[in-house]
């Protein structure tokens, strides 16, 4: 039987009340789907908050409206009822008391319904291309993870390709990174390493090398290794041309 709250101290209560929310949120180990929604809300982030600022402009707005319009008893009511009304929960314990203050409130929430179409068609449009490349994403994410438990780390993966490159040429073949993957030991099946491999050699060359590898899977970690002290010549040689280009000449 569980305590009363006036028989519960502070501890017992976040006890009571945290520990039942942890355990739902560790079954989310458990679908790995869940990255996705992590993934489309990444990918949306960039523009979410220049989103959440205008959203809160405008509620200031609204209470600014509210509380010389309607005339409330308060600042802090005119605020609670601009967000009950923007939100569309409607509680009723707030409501404008004039009528030129129900005209501002019906002005506010339909104006606001169209502002948050903006933001959802955001997250939702993200969410639609995260999906469509749902399998890509998954496999990545599976793969990363098991190089981890493996003990492998980015650094480790220049090593791996030459280690594994028979012929030398710089680059693995199907059979080659099929092998790798075995030596690895990180458990995936043939089907999976087929796709796998057909996700890093995305310009069908027949090959990939540890540069396509690593900006695949540990986009991260390829500028740190990969940076402009370790280009190749040809574009060392182009960046070079194009600093020479962009430098003003000096005057004698």
């Amino acid at each position: 039987i569980l305590p009363d709250s006036q028989d519960c101290d502070m501890a017992c209560k976040v006890l009571l009340g945290c520990v039942p929310v942890l355990r739902i949120i560790k079954v989310l180990r458990r679908f790995q789907k869940f990255h996705l929604l992590l993934k489309a809300f990444h990918l949306a982030a960039e523009a979410l908050p220049v989103m959440v600022y205008m959203y809160v402009v405008i509620m200031l707005l609204f209470t600014a409206s509210l509380f010389i319009i309607d005339g409330t008893p308060s600042f802090w009511d005119a605020g609670w009822l601009a967000v009950v009304s923007m939100t569309t929960l409607g509680y009723g314990d707030s409501t404008p008391s004039k009528e030129s203050g129900q005209v501002v409130v019906g002005v506010f929430v339909f104006a606001n319904c169209l502002y948050m179409a903006v933001p959802v068609g955001i997250i939702g449009n993200a969410f639609n291309d995260v999906w469509k490349d749902r399998d890509r994403i998954l496999l990545m994410t599976k793969t990363r993870a098991k190089l981890e438990q493996a003990g492998y780390s980015a650094n480790d993966v220049p090593k791996l390709f030459k280690l594994f490159d028979s012929d030398r040429n710089g680059m693995l073949d199907i059979d080659e990174f099929n092998w790798m993957l075995q030596g690895m030991h990180l458990g995936l099946r043939k089907e999976r390493m087929i796709e796998l491999y057909e996700c890093f050699d995305d310009d069908k060359s027949g090959g990939i090398d540890h540069r396509e590898f690593m900006k695949a899977l540990f986009p991260e970690a390829y500028t740190e290794i990969y940076g402009a002290g370790n280009l190749s010549p040809d574009a060392s040689q182009s960046l070079e041309g194009a600093c020479e280009s962009d430098r003003p000449e000096r005057s004698r």
